[in-house]
């Protein structure tokens, strides 16, 4: 609970005949949305949504409405009018889509969004999941860093901390050189406004939140 799961995690899991079921939730939603059923698991995917619920994406955002999402936060009306549309749908502040046969799909957060100077949007996590296969890497974190003298000016980044295990011996200079010939490769794949431009080493874990998400306002 708490994170997407990575489309690698469960195809591994797989390989070993454990089915995972992947769902998604909010506490604001008490708390299913969707979720897969043993008779349909498309991995990769939330699932359907529940029947007692609407779900529908509202310029790129994950918007419910229905008898299961809350009426309001409890003695804040401010903070409860700043999450419902006018017609009561609820906005989520997930990123995410919904293909032809009603399967719903998470692409990340809105407010992590990184907005490029053209106007190009790109989802961290997007990002971040495609490189964590790459065993030199244990945490990793994709942002937008300063590229200029305006604030809109920036360009990929990421930093990571490297996996002990592996790198146990390695200079920093050997490290990054290894991480850069991975990105290369996974650059080759994605569109310009989308490669990693930028890759930062850290000497240790980032901090996180109770439940063990990284703490992006500290990066």
């Amino acid at each position: 609970g708490g994170a997407h799961l990575a489309e690698q995690v469960m195809q591994k899991l797989a390989l070993f005949g454990i089915n995972v079921l992947q769902g998604y939730g909010i506490t604001e939603c008490s708390p299913l949305i969707s979720a897969n059923r043993p008779e349909a698991n498309l991995i990769g995917s939330l699932g359907f949504p529940l029947p007692s619920l609407e779900c529908r994406i509202n310029e790129n955002e994950i918007q419910v409405r229905g008898v299961s999402v809350m009426q309001g936060y409890y003695k804040d009306e401010a903070a409860t009018a700043e999450v419902f549309t006018e017609d009561g749908w609820f906005c989520t502040g997930d990123l995410g889509q919904i293909d032809k046969d009603g399967i719903m799909y998470l692409i990340g957060r809105k407010k992590n969004l990184i907005v490029l100077k053209n106007g190009k949007k790109i989802s961290p996590e997007e990002i971040e999941e495609h490189l964590s296969d790459i065993p030199l890497i244990k945490e990793v974190v994709a942002y937008g860093a300063s590229a200029g003298a305006s604030d809109d000016d920036v360009r990929l980044a990421i930093t990571v901390f490297p996996n002990p295990d592996v790198t146990e011996g390695m200079s920093s200079y050997e490290i990054l050189d290894g991480l850069q010939r991975e990105i290369d490769k996974i650059n080759l794949n994605y569109p310009s406004y989308k490669q990693i431009q930028m890759i930062n080493l850290r000497e240790r874990e980032f901090a996180k939140t109770a439940a063990k998400k990284i703490k992006r306002n500290l990066i």
